[in-house]
């Protein structure tokens, strides 16, 4: 968590942030169930920041919940099956 000034505002806002990287140009992440449903749950206090290059020359972009579902694709990686 971290607060971040809104623009034209002194008040401090609260903000969920997930972090994750890549040593590649590309973003590309893997994003877990609870993740994934946090995100869905909180949309205006979650951020996704995403650390792209990260073993050479790193850059950082920060995503809300809407722009990170308008720039990614998900798709299910793996499934858990369990006893009927």
């Amino acid at each position: 968590m971290f607060a971040k000034k809104d623009q034209g505002s002194a008040q401090l806002r609260e903000l969920h942030v997930e972090v994750k990287g890549t040593s590649n140009p590309e973003p590309r992440f893997f994003i877990s169930r609870n993740e994934r449903r946090y995100m869905e749950q909180r949309p205006n206090m979650w951020r996704l920041i995403m650390v792209t290059n990260a073993l050479e020359e790193p850059e950082v972009a920060m995503y809300t919940k809407q722009q990170t579902e308008d720039k990614f694709n998900f798709s299910e990686l793996s499934w858990e099956a369990t006893e009927k």
